[in-house]
């Protein structure tokens, strides 16, 4: 969608499949409208306070697919590099490799899940993704996973849930959070209800399902 803010063109999304990993990430530090539509518009909030927005109210409504679920589906191809089918290890290397991020991934007792945290997941579709991955050293593994961050929020998510739940599938012992992410969703959900209800929308944010086997999971 596009929206002219200050009599510029901007591009806005639509949909859970236009919204980016690193955006998705950004979303959890939104305090107020301003800040949700900072993420999405690349722009400052002081700057959109004070902007002129000519669709604004269409902008507002169309923040609505916040509230659909997103979808949770494990791409054949993530940046155009293959993805393994139902996520299966090639190699012990890539196995222990991939029991060790999730361990990143895990908060501590008494902690909460975070982005910082969730980070973690674009090294765990590098395992995946990466051609050279047995080979390269964990400075180029860092680097190849960064591009990741401008993929699409359903598929990293997706990938790095699936991988947990595998774990978890295969009764390792390490504790592992794929039933604890809806924490950091429920912390944003409460940020988007706030300004909604400010701007008269009733808000529902997505938090992530509990039971393994939901619609839509493909393995």
């Amino acid at each position: 969608m596009t929206i002219k803010i200050n009599d510029q063109q901007h591009l806005f999304p639509t949909s859970w499949d236009k919204v980016t990993f690193g955006q998705f990430l950004n979303l959890h530090g939104a305090k107020d409208s301003a800040d949700v539509l900072s993420v999405f518009l690349n722009m400052s909030a002081p700057t959109l306070r004070r902007a002129y927005i000519s669709n604004l109210t269409e902008v507002l409504r169309v923040l609505s697919f916040l509230d659909k679920p997103m979808p949770s589906i494990i791409p054949i191809s993530i940046k155009g590099f293959l993805i393994p089918k139902d996520l299966n290890f090639r190699s012990i290397g890539q196995f222990e490799d991939l029991k060790l991020l999730a361990k990143e991934v895990a908060p501590a007792k008494g902690e909460e899940m975070t982005p910082d945290r969730m980070m973690t997941y674009i090294k765990i579709i590098a395992v995946y993704a990466m051609p050279n991955y047995n080979e390269a050293g964990p400075e180029e593994r860092d680097e190849f996973s960064k591009q990741f961050l401008n993929s699409p929020a359903p598929e990293v998510l997706a990938i790095g849930n699936f991988t947990l739940a595998k774990l978890i599938e295969l009764n390792l012992p390490a504790q592992l959070p794929f039933l604890k992410v809806n924490i950091l969703m429920r912390r944003f959900r409460l940020v988007l209800k706030s300004w909604r209800a400010r701007l008269g929308f009733w808000a529902r944010y997505y938090l992530w399902k509990r039971k393994l086997h939901t619609k839509g999971m493909n393995f």
